[in-house]
């Protein structure tokens, strides 16, 4: 039986080696609470060491979160096409955009557990306040 992954992190990454590693490990050092994720960086072209801070990030967490950590490159087209081309990776039954420069709250996953079970359409992070965002489409 195939794992379900509850939440596909899409990380897109330019140049960013003096932030990436703190936001990896503020998704990767965190209790789970059940949800399980995968976390796909993908790198923008850069020019720094971030791949190399990446996938040392990535080998430290290897052991315990397995191979939902990948790491994909493309030359520089910007960050809307970096998160496009995660998108073609994901497997999770939700997205979560985060930015390589972005911290996630330590209560991340207390916060979104009920929720990624149920039957949201959309929830929000916005400045660190959890809200939530119901949208119901009605077929007519």
């Amino acid at each position: 039986m195939e794992k379900v992954i509850d939440i596909s992190f899409i990380i897109p990454v330019f140049n960013l080696d003096k932030y990436i590693q703190s936001c990896l490990e503020s998704i990767l050092s965190q209790n789970d609470e059940g949800v399980t994720y995968e976390v796909i960086v993908i790198d923008d072209g850069s020019t720094d060491s971030s791949v190399s801070v990446i996938r040392d990030t990535f080998n430290r967490y290897s052991s315990i979160r397995g191979e939902g950590l990948r790491l994909y490159q493309q030359p520089n087209k910007g960050v809307s096409s970096a998160r496009n081309h995660g998108l073609k990776y994901a497997t999770g039954k939700w997205i979560a955009f985060v930015d390589g420069d972005d911290l996630l709250s330590a209560t991340y996953f207390k916060n979104v557990k009920g929720i990624v079970k149920e039957d949201a359409d959309c929830f929000v992070f916005h400045n660190g306040v959890f809200c939530m965002m119901w949208i119901h489409i009605l077929m007519m």
